[in-house]
């Protein structure tokens, strides 16, 4: 957590004996009230809690996915409940948060090789993390992420003592409820050149820093209808976890273009998104269930305008609609313009097809 008065980053000092408890797990049963670092499982779910030992927190097992914390006047505390392997799951969680003057609940976690800490910052308390510079915004599961990149120096860390960086996407309208669609963040780090490595845990955390507050949160696996009903707006980034798949029976279907079926040779498939467009390039996903389907939004990036098609089964099928795209004013800021498509049934295979102009494509998202 940063130090407002000090202008340090104090944050989440994972001591030797944290560590050495992420290595032996311990098993918990619902009720129990944690209040020293330690980590462990409950009913399949991983949970970790630290404190630094200043003040009073705490947090309790609820059963499941659920966990509550209490802090008065810590110093600085992380308890969280998720996966001990983190991946770019769907995410979601519910309940209430009050983060005082300086808490916030976020999707945390690590990566190694290279070494990365980072967060999905949901809510926040009275002061706004990381108190960075924002390097940019991109939006997700209906609403807007301002996008930092801070290093920390000779700083403990879940391998020990070590520099590295921390990743932020800090969500500019607070939620404690909602779905989180991990790998667009995820990629949307490392479409600015932020390499990630191999997962270590990924948990929803609540963290406090020389304040008090309180939290209840329940967090479970999404499911393919996570991103359009993550709690806000439809027409966003869908939360579909099934990539190029397709086909599924939740409202959206999310379609991570750089991971398309195929693809026209010109193409430049970079993490993120999928540039280098000319006129009559096209990606192509195959197995989509496009039943009940009224729209296609498209998350991209561009400095000029254009238009792609939407076409069903192969390339020179039948066109279900068209995107008139306009300039989202630059090739880095992503934007959400959607177009209507007509009404089929069924599994299709689909193509994206530049007809004018150009974009970085990231996410399709389907929906009704």
């Amino acid at each position: 957590m940063f130090n407002k008065a000090k202008g340090k980053f104090k944050k989440l000092a994972i001591t030797a004996v944290a560590i050495a408890s992420l290595l032996v797990p311990s098993v918990a049963f619902a009720g129990q009230t944690i209040t020293s670092n330690q980590t462990g499982y409950e009913d399949n779910f991983f949970w970790s809690f630290w404190t630094d030992g200043g003040g009073y927190a705490s947090m309790t097992l609820n059963g499941g996915g659920s966990y509550s914390t209490s802090w008065s006047n810590c110093g600085n505390f992380t308890a969280g409940k998720g996966w001990r392997t983190g991946s770019d799951r769907v995410i979601n969680f519910s309940g209430t948060f009050n983060g005082g003057n300086n808490g916030y609940l976020a999707i945390y976690g690590w990566t190694q090789n290279p070494l990365v800490e980072y967060y999905i910052i949901e809510n926040y308390g009275a002061w706004t993390p990381p108190g960075a510079q924002s390097v940019g915004t991109f939006n997700s599961d209906g609403g807007t992420y301002n996008l930092y990149r801070t290093t920390r120096y000779n700083q403990p860390s879940i391998v020990g003592t070590a520099t590295f960086d921390q990743y932020w996407s800090v969500r500019t309208t607070k939620r404690s409820s909602g779905s989180v669609t991990t790998a667009n963040h995820f990629n949307a780090w490392k479409s600015k050149g932020w390499n990630m490595g191999s997962h270590d845990y990924q948990i929803v955390e609540t963290e406090g820093y020389q304040s008090s507050g309180n939290s209840n949160i329940t967090v479970s696996e999404g499911s393919n209808n996570g991103g359009n009903n993550g709690g806000n707006n439809g027409g966003n980034n869908g939360g579909n976890n099934g990539g190029n798949n397709g086909g599924n029976t939740g409202s959206s279907i999310n379609l991570n273009s750089w991971q398309c079926n195929n693809r026209s040779s010109n193409l430049n498939v970079w993490t993120g998104a999928v540039g280098g467009w000319n006129v009559g390039d096209w990606i192509q996903f195959n197995n989509v269930d496009l039943t009940g389907k009224t729209y296609l939004n498209f998350n991209l990036a561009s400095a000029q305008n254009g238009s792609y098609k939407v076409v069903i089964d192969n390339y020179y099928g039948t066109q279900i609609g068209t995107l008139n795209f306009t300039s989202t004013g630059g090739w880095d800021t992503y934007k959400n313009q959607s177009c209507s498509i007509s009404g089929v049934s069924g599994s299709h295979t689909v193509y994206i097809i530049c007809t004018s102009g150009a974009a970085n494509i990231g996410t399709l998202t389907f929906g009704s």
